[in-house]
């Protein structure tokens, strides 16, 4: 009788639907019970407490900018203070070396500062400068871009006072914008690793250890490009969206995308609690394998083009080692 061989991974024995599920199951336990709770508390606390505060700031906010300022150009100013809030916070958390907060880091290798200090200053440098221009120079030009109509049509979000939205509506829009932009990211990220144009993108794998400040560290030509994503929702909602719940779009978006690149895997991660997000691991292997792992949202991007496959491996073996049942192979 012939022997039967059998799987080292349970993601090879799985389908794509059965991939995602195994990937679901493996997320909710790393997070356990209290991280999963923290992280739904934490979730429903932006959606609710935010909203409730900034509708009753709001009428002095509408007054006091006009609706070009308040449509349009509020936006550049929310990105820009939001990263840089951030990434001071990230950079204290890396400056602390807590115990209890290195323990959460997602792979053994030694940070960029304490490998090579000099080099480790030059890329920081190098990176506040691109960066910088990316968000001083480009996206006031882009916007400008969109705001005179060269996309087709000019955004008419809402603006007003008496429609601001309820936490429901900006729930419900927040997914939906951040479903079209992980979708786009997704095609243009693969694309970007295509050999043709792939010496663009590989600026931003400089970093093969991944930090926070990294996020939005990308050639000027990529950071314009990618930038598409980030608008065909908005645009798809145009006056159903209000520019508040643009605010909190960007406020999510940007949150997942520097822990995405902080090297860290915190349970109660209010943006990694919903369904079928990614562990920041996916992220982090992407950038120390170079393979695979595209989108930075969503499992089933990756795992329905089969793209996951070699980062499945790697996850169940990593997660085997922090995981309460150790090596024991996830069930």
């Amino acid at each position: 009788m012939a022997r039967v061989k059998k799987s080292s991974s349970v993601f090879d024995d799985a389908n794509s639907l059965g991939q995602i599920i195994e990937h679901e199951k493996l997320r909710y336990r790393y997070k356990g019970v209290s991280g999963a709770f923290i992280g739904v508390t934490l979730l429903l606390a932006y959606f609710t407490l935010v909203p409730s505060y900034m509708k009753t700031v709001w009428p002095q906010i509408e007054a006091a900018l006009t609706v070009p300022q308040l449509r349009y150009y509020s936006m550049p100013v929310v990105h820009t203070v939001v990263v840089l809030s951030l990434c001071i916070l990230v950079n204290i958390l890396y400056a602390l070396r807590s115990p209890a907060i290195e323990k959460y880091k997602v792979n053994d290798e030694a940070w960029p500062w304490d490998k090579d200090m000099q080099a480790w200053r030059k890329l920081f440098w190098k990176t506040v400068w691109i960066v910088g221009i990316n968000h001083l120079v480009l996206t006031p030009l882009m916007l400008l871009f969109m705001v005179y109509g060269y996309l087709g049509s000019t955004p008419e979000y809402r603006i007003d006072t008496a429609t601001f939205p309820e936490p429901a509506e900006i729930a419900a829009q927040v997914l939906f914008i951040q479903f079209w932009d992980d979708f786009g990211t997704y095609v243009f990220h693969r694309l970007w690793h295509h050999k043709s144009v792939y010496f663009i993108h590989k600026l931003h794998h400089e970093y093969n250890v991944s930090t926070g400040i990294a996020a939005e560290y990308e050639h000027p030509i990529q950071y314009v490009i990618s930038s598409i994503p980030a608008i065909i929702g908005p645009m798809i909602l145009n006056e159903k969206l209000h520019v508040f719940t643009f605010w909190m779009w960007l406020g999510w978006k940007l949150t997942d995308t520097t822990e995405m690149h902080s090297g860290y895997e915190f349970p109660w991660s209010f943006t990694r609690v919903v369904p079928f997000s990614n562990f920041v691991a996916q992220h982090d292997y992407h950038h120390s394998h170079n393979i695979g792992a595209f989108a930075p949202y969503f499992v089933f991007w990756d795992t329905i083009t089969g793209c996951n496959d070699q980062y499945f491996r790697h996850l169940e073996k990593e997660m085997a080692k922090k995981l309460p049942a150790g090596k024991e192979k996830v069930q």
